[in-house]
């Protein structure tokens, strides 16, 4: 899979691509959780000043560490 973002955020290796997102964590490339949940996003990503931001063509979320945000959807 070849993937469009790689960032290292939360004590994790976060990977994108347009189809999935995933995480690194020793030798183990697992989708992205949150608890239980797991995360339906793709795109492009990158991480700054203490949040992770995903973007697609219709959706931008933020993680701060804690809480996962909506900050642009045309579905809501």
């Amino acid at each position: 899979m070849l993937y469009n973002d790689s960032v290292w955020f939360d004590n994790k290796l976060w990977l994108s691509s347009d189809y999935e997102f995933k995480t690194v964590t020793g030798d183990k490339v697992e989708p992205a959780m949150f608890g239980e949940q797991r995360l339906p996003f793709s795109g492009h990503m990158d991480a700054r000043d203490g949040l992770l931001v995903i973007a697609s063509l219709h959706q931008v979320y933020a993680f701060d560490g804690k809480q996962w945000q909506c900050l642009v959807s045309p579905y809501e």
